[in-house]
């Protein structure tokens, strides 16, 4: 299924914890790829204090190896709350990729982002075969659960419905 990418066109990937981060990267390339447009990888504090600058910069070049027509951008965001800089994030970006939250922190601020976003939000599954330049590039057939308002979140393959897509 294609993801419905808002006007503003970019995929900004937020990454909110290490074991993420490839997972997220991979879906983020996927789906620029797939609609032609930038992939901006937003790196949170808490992820960018444990993830050393070069295994981040080694992620992200072996995935823009596979998908070189992808133009990306990163940016790491320190000393804010991850939840306001990926909701301010959203009002700048077309499709705002998160990966499936583990522990309380990353629901309470996963859950947070799907209430403020002001763009499509779609979930990176992890990938069962462990990713890494030797996976498969791109996402996987997911399914949505509706939040308390009845809402659904995106999983890897979907997004909010209602929402607008590009041409």
């Amino acid at each position: 299924m294609a993801h419905p990418i808002e006007d503003s066109g970019t995929v900004t990937a937020g990454i909110l914890t290490v074991d993420s981060a490839e997972d997220v990267v991979r879906h983020g390339f996927a789906v620029a790829q797939d609609h032609g447009v930038a992939l901006h990888v937003l790196l949170m504090e808490q992820a960018a204090n444990v993830l050393p600058t070069g295994e981040l910069t080694d992620l992200i070049e072996r995935w823009a190896e596979k998908y070189p027509q992808v133009p990306v951008t990163v940016s790491v965001r320190a000393g804010i709350d991850a939840a306001i800089v990926l909701a301010a994030a959203s009002r700048r970006c077309g499709l705002l990729v998160l990966a499936a939250p583990h522990g309380a922190r990353e629901t309470g601020v996963f859950r947070a982002v799907r209430r403020r976003a002001r763009c499509p939000l779609s979930v990176a599954k992890a990938d069962p075969g462990g990713g890494g330049a030797a996976g498969e590039p791109g996402g996987r057939a997911g399914r949505q659960a509706p939040d308390r308002r009845g809402r659904r979140t995106a999983t890897s393959s979907e997004v909010h419905p209602g929402r607008s897509p590009v041409s």
